[in-house]
């Protein structure tokens, strides 16, 4: 396992939009891992569903364990309900 700088967007319970010009195959299983900005470091079995070429890959969480599901959901509950100026 190599790794390689990524940068995460629209991150969802069920997965997320990967920008990363390292070219992955669609199908592939991969290992993420992803700092949260309030719960720390958590990583993730993933499979790529999809590529969109010269920027990234969409990618489906798999087998996530309980307690990573809930970093995931306080972090997400976070981001949707503070206001721009929180920090």
């Amino acid at each position: 396992m190599l790794p390689v700088a990524i940068r995460i967007h629209d991150l969802s319970l069920g997965g997320c939009l990967i920008q990363c010009f390292h070219e992955e195959p669609v199908g592939r299983r991969v290992q993420i891992a992803v700092e949260l900005r309030y719960d720390g470091w958590v990583t993730l079995d993933a499979e790529i569903l999809y590529a969109r070429p010269d920027y990234g890959y969409a990618v489906k969480w798999l087998d996530v364990p309980a307690e990573t599901h809930a970093k995931l959901e306080r972090v997400i509950n976070h981001l949707l309900t503070k206001s721009p100026t929180d920090v």
